[in-house]
């Protein structure tokens, strides 16, 4: 092996004759298959270098080279939809296992994916006007992330059904929940009910209130991935109950306009003095730091 060209595809000194289809200032060349008389490239054809187009718009392109007759045939192209693109730089095409294909289209911020017989089934942006995309690709993604499932459990009072609120962001295997309740810290879980996984976050209803609960992530054969931690269901207290649902409770607004980022409903105890504070240490202000609505007073001390 001296390096020395064997053939070449395109341009002045093509070694093959091009049958029905020309391309220009193209990315992302790759053999796909060959036998004893055929290879099959693929490549994106830009078609332009922005100062010369050698067509309307960039493709990608599914090669047939025949050996024995030194010619080339396009077997497929593909071309964005809503009336193509015109990528002067970069870009990429990716032959999918299913025999769809996946395309990057370079100076312009899109990807899109179409069948075997050239129809789009996705076709995005990912970014403004005036960003490029080198290259992309489409691959499968499993993961099951560190952490443990998210769960929230909301019951309107003690005698009221339980709602659930379950999520584990990032993890992809997930297809069912099983919940589990007890009574006591000190007494057995058992399992309540099971839920199909439905979206990011599924909600599941009991029938009556639980104190404590689990969740566990499921996996399509069965087996369990992880559980949530152990979580106190939220009731609402008697004044908060007044504004809350059988599903949850309004998030906390403060329309005073005063920006302390606390809820009306704690200024108003704090001013009229429903905490119970002596008078003499009853001076300062409600504060929200970190999420947490707190009363700081003239002292510092809350």
């Amino acid at each position: 092996m001296d390096g020395s060209i064997i053939w070449r595809l395109g341009g002045k000194q093509s070694t093959f004759t091009l049958t029905n289809f020309n391309f220009s200032s193209q990315h992302d060349a790759r053999f796909i298959s060959e036998n004893s008389t055929t290879t099959v490239v693929s490549l994106f054809d830009n078609a332009s270098n922005g100062f010369y187009n050698s067509a309307t718009y960039s493709s990608g392109m599914l090669i047939a080279i025949n050996n024995s007759t030194n010619r080339a045939t396009l077997l497929k192209s593909y071309v964005a939809p809503n009336g193509g693109l015109l990528s002067v730089s970069q870009g990429n095409f990716q032959q999918l296992p299913n025999g769809n294909a996946f395309v990057g289209w370079g100076s312009d911020a899109f990807i899109s994916e179409h069948t075997a017989d050239g129809k789009p089934v996705l076709f995005a942006s990912f970014a403004s006007a005036g960003s490029m995309n080198y290259r992309a690709y489409k691959f499968n993604w499993t993961a099951t992330p560190d952490g443990k499932p998210a769960l929230y459990s909301y019951a309107h009072n003690i005698t009221a059904p339980t709602v659930y609120y379950v999520s584990w962001n990032g993890a992809t295997e997930v297809t069912a929940w099983r919940f589990y309740t007890s009574s006591s810290s000190s007494s057995p879980f058992k399992l309540i009910g099971n839920m199909t996984k439905n979206g990011f976050e599924t909600i599941y209803t009991t029938t009556s209130y639980q104190v404590l609960s689990i969740v566990e992530a499921v996996a399509a054969n069965g087996s369990g991935l992880a559980n949530s931690s152990i979580i106190t269901t939220f009731v609402p207290g008697a004044t908060l109950a007044g504004v809350c649902t059988d599903t949850q409770c309004p998030t906390a607004k403060d329309t005073e306009g005063d920006s302390d980022g606390c809820p009306d409903s704690v200024d108003e105890r704090w001013s009229s003095n429903k905490f119970n504070v002596p008078s003499r240490a009853r001076t300062g202000s409600t504060t929200r730091t970190k999420g947490v609505c707190k009363v700081v007073r003239s002292s510092g001390s809350t």
